[in-house]
């Protein structure tokens, strides 16, 4: 049985984590627990929360990718090129695993204020893709380096 007191420590364990990541891990880890329509409100509530933190995570990421976008930081004594494409690949990987999440929840990505933080990701993703993969020519993504262009949401690559 499902009492107050749990769904107590679910809200304090949430209102705990410490990252969009960390909260979606806990989401999901409860999901299996909130079965109930009573709690399935809850639930949802609480991924509407954590989409407005990554919204938060996604516009310091853009900021980082501005700011890094025409000198991105290297690995020590990596090529220029190849840094270019880690630093990218990084910045894409930061983005993508929590979005993915996400897309299994329409209802949040369904959201009229979801819009602003979609258009936002697809922009990054472009960006981050075009300098990891379109900034090194005729390499293009043959090479099978899974660099999420693919994923966009709102339409594939």
């Amino acid at each position: 049985m499902f009492t107050s007191s749990h769904q107590d420590v679910i809200d304090a364990s949430f209102a705990h984590s410490a990252s969009t990541e960390q909260s979606l891990l806990l989401l999901r880890q409860f999901e299996c627990l909130l079965q109930r329509d009573s709690y399935r409100a809850d639930l949802d509530a609480k991924y509407v929360t954590a989409f407005q933190a990554y919204a938060a995570d996604l516009e310091h990421v853009q900021r980082l990718y501005e700011k890094q976008k025409g000198s991105p930081p290297l690995a020590r004594n990596a090529p220029p090129v190849a840094g270019a494409i880690a630093w990218a690949r990084h910045l894409l990987h930061r983005i993508e695993a929590p979005m993915a999440r996400f897309r299994e929840r329409e209802a949040v990505l369904a959201a009229k204020d979801s819009k602003r933080t979609i258009r936002t990701y697809n922009r990054l993703a472009q960006g981050c893709w075009g300098v990891g993969v379109g900034g090194v020519g005729v390499w293009g993504c043959g090479w099978g380096w899974g660099c999420g262009c693919e994923g966009w949401v709102g339409g594939g690559g």
